[in-house]
Parts: structure tokens; C-alpha cells; sequence
């Protein structure tokens, strides 16, 4: 039980920043790219826009998931900046955007539909 613990503060700045990015480059979309002057493939693509820059934050989540998996295998959970280091000197620093290319989809698909649906309901 302890494990499911470990990384709570990377994750919950993860999901905060991730939402809060995902509101700020959509609605930065749509008012300075003035893409909301498209239409509704403009709000589409502003949700596009917001859910692919909100991926910025995917090291934090790549740090958090190898703490969560130390803790399960019974080793203990370095630091942040340890794994951080480990990671960028084993893969690179690609090796700390590991997964975003489906965490991306995802993050278009969510902005989509719980940034831009409600922006063009006036909700």
C-alpha cells in the first residue's frame, strides 16, 4: 500500500499543470492565433493546439511511474533529480518523453471534449 504513495506530489503536479496547460495553449489558440475566427475547425484545432502542448509536463510522469515501480519491486525511491539524471543517461532525453505519443492522442481527445465543448456551448 505504501507504494501506491510514492510519486503523489510528481503526479499531483502533473495533473495540474496538465489541465491548466491544457485551458491556457487552447485558449491561446483560439484569441492570439485567433484560430476561434475559424469556426468550428478553428475551436477543433485550438483543442488540437492545447492538447499537444500540454504534453510539456510527460518527464514528470515518466519520473513518477519508474518511483511507483521501485517501490513495487521493494527497492527505495530516489530523488527526482536522480531518476531525472538516470533516465537522460541511459536514454537521452527522449528517454524522458517515453509514451507521449499516446499520451498525446489522449490529451487532444480530452481537451477536445472538456475544453473546447464547453468554450463553444458557452458553458
Amino acid at each position: 500500500v505504501l507504494g501506491m504513495y510514492t510519486g503523489l506530489g510528481a503526479m499531483a503536479f502533473r495533473q495540474a499543470s496538465n489541465w491548466a496547460s491544457r485551458s491556457f495553449f487552447t485558449e491561446l489558440a483560439r484569441t492570439s492565433f485567433q484560430l476561434s475566427s475559424y469556426g468550428m475547425m478553428g475551436e477543433i484545432a485550438s483543442g488540437v493546439a492545447g492538447g499537444l502542448c500540454s504534453c510539456w509536463n510527460t518527464p514528470i510522469e515518466t519520473i513518477r511511474v519508474f518511483m511507483q515501480r521501485d517501490v513495487a519491486m521493494g527497492n527505495e525511491a530516489k530523488s527526482f533529480p536522480e531518476y531525472w539524471n538516470d533516465i537522460v543517461d541511459a536514454n537521452g532525453v527522449p528517454g524522458l518523453f517515453r509514451g507521449v505519443t499516446p499520451r498525446s492522442i489522449q490529451a487532444i481527445w480530452q481537451t477536445c471534449f472538456m475544453v473546447v465543448v464547453p468554450n463553444v456551448l458557452g458553458v
